[in-house]
């Protein structure tokens, strides 16, 4: 054998550790405080959720829903929606993590309009 052939032999192949899949889960009928709609499809809507700040994409077909039914949304109003949750894997942690890629509304059940300026008032 040559050396060549011997060298190309005995090299060590490095071995790729794999990355762990994402968790997806579903949440249903979750209640979002929207602080920022968006009616361009490719942006992301920004909501209060559980106490934090997040962005969400909308699925393509639940955008065309909303934009099709004239809701007119505004910022204190919020949305009741099956939000989908991906927990990505984060080697470094070891532990997987919510991301800002995280969150996407995969259904949109129904809009709550938030309470108009002149009703805060009004019940002094």
């Amino acid at each position: 054998m040559e050396d060549n052939d011997m060298n190309m032999q005995s090299r060590e192949i490095p071995i790729r550790e794999e990355q762990p899949e994402p968790q997806v889960k579903i949440l249903r009928e979750q209640e979002l405080l929207i602080t920022r709609p968006s009616f361009v499809k490719e942006l992301k809507w920004d909501f209060v959720y559980n106490g934090q700040r997040v962005s969400a994409r909308m699925d393509e077909a639940v955008f065309r829903r909303i934009v099709e039914e004239g809701e007119q949304f505004a910022k204190g109003d919020k949305m009741l929606v099956d939000l989908e949750e991906t927990r990505y894997w984060d080697a470094e942690l070891g532990a997987y993590m919510i991301t800002k890629e995280s969150y996407k509304i995969k259904d949109y059940i129904k809009h709550i309009k938030g309470a108009s300026d002149s009703k805060l008032f009004d019940e002094v």
